[in-house]
């Protein structure tokens, strides 16, 4: 473990990953598949490290392995720009093992994504309100309102202007069977 460590910490990912892999898959304990996990994920292979993460969740029974499990697909999220669900794993991290979280600085990777989703949503807002503004304007450019050709009216709703006379819904699917049943029975009354 202190050699996968040191491996990790000076970004040797594919010598752990190779060593990791050597070792039939059934010896594994959660402590390797998190150093797999971690390789794959600095690696940029998000599917392999996704494909190890739902292998182990199920294995996790710890609050340090909930909580190492939680960091990984945290840290998944973030590299692939998805803050919202990176903060909500990294968040599960303090619930888990508070002094874990401490050990890997977990709040420094909460405060990031609060700042990313905090851009995004002002890229939006900003977004919307161009989009907006380009709706009024166009619109103010079009107020003169033209009349449509039966041709045109046709083309832009499709079937239903094609159809000139609702259909006599009594004698339709059976309906004018149950309305002379009830006219009947209102005569008898």
């Amino acid at each position: 473990f202190d050699t996968l460590n040191e491996q990790i910490d000076n970004e040797e990912y594919a010598a752990v990953v190779s060593k990791i892999t050597s070792i039939p898959r059934e010896k594994w304990s959660n402590k390797l598949r998190f150093l797999l996990i971690c390789a794959y994920n600095n690696q940029g292979e998000f599917e392999k490290a996704d494909n190890e993460l739902n292998e182990v969740e199920e294995l996790c029974e710890t609050p340090n392995d909930k909580a190492r499990y939680c960091y990984q697909r945290g840290y998944k999220y973030s590299a692939t720009g998805m803050s919202v669900m990176a903060h909500s794993f990294f968040s599960d991290v303090l619930k888990h093992d508070p002094e874990y979280a401490k050990s890997i600085d977990i709040e420094s990777d909460i405060a990031d994504c609060e700042e990313e989703i905090r851009n995004d949503l002002a890229n939006l807002h900003e977004l919307c309100k161009k989009l907006f503004n380009d709706i009024k304007r166009r619109c103010a450019e079009n107020s003169v309102k033209r009349k449509l050709n039966a041709e045109e009216f046709r083309t832009r709703l499709g079937f239903f202007s094609s159809i000139r006379k609702l259909p006599d819904f009594e004698r339709a699917m059976g309906f004018g069977d149950y309305s002379a049943r009830l006219e009947g029975e209102d005569k008898e009354k």
